[in-house]
């Protein structure tokens, strides 16, 4: 009864973020701080699985306007994604880079896992589409993901590694200076 409820939680709060509207509280948020929370509240979890997580994060603190929660919300998903798919991989390997390309943040998660197949591929932010087991899981994550990105003026591509795994890269715009006085 336990594992229900708390089944039915997870499916009511998905729900909630995937019909909310994309909101207004657009400011000045810190993606290292984002990348931090996250990893904070994964961190159980990629112990208990015995992930190596390799973590490069430029020097500078990377600034772009959106809102924390919900881009904690992306880095949750798209770790909580790898953190599956390499589930079945001898040495299981997630790599998560921030860094900064011209005006953009640029931040990548791969793994190390099967990847994304072809046919998959096309679907891969359609609502409702997984390639999970049933019951496993919704569809909903990168679906909902790429809409807070893409509320946010970026955008979240999927492909897979050159070395195999999968390999998403979300882009931000980084805040400008007039963003960043006004707060």
């Amino acid at each position: 009864i336990g594992g229900m409820v708390a089944r039915m939680a997870e499916i009511a709060r998905t729900l909630k973020g995937f019909s909310r509207r994309s909101g207004t509280d657009i400011k000045p948020v810190s993606l290292r701080q984002v990348i931090d929370e996250a990893l904070l509240l994964l961190m159980p979890q990629i112990k208990q699985s015995a992930v190596t997580l390799h973590t490069t994060v430029a020097e500078e603190d990377i600034i772009v306007c959106g809102g924390k929660i919900r881009l904690e919300q992306v880095v949750m998903n798209l770790m909580s994604n790898a953190l599956d798919a390499v589930k079945t991989a001898p040495v299981p390997v997630i790599e998560l880079c921030l860094q900064t390309e011209g005006e953009q943040a640029v931040l990548i998660v791969s793994d190390n896992g099967p990847g994304i197949d072809a046919q998959s591929m096309g679907q891969i932010f359609d609502p409702f589409f997984t390639t999970k087991e049933v019951g496993s899981g919704l569809g909903l994550g990168l679906s909902i993901a790429y809409k807070i990105v893409h509320d946010f003026s970026g955008t979240l591509t999927a492909a897979n590694g050159d070395s195999g795994g999968a390999r998403f890269v979300m882009r931000l715009p980084v805040a400008d200076a007039q963003a960043l006085a006004a707060e």
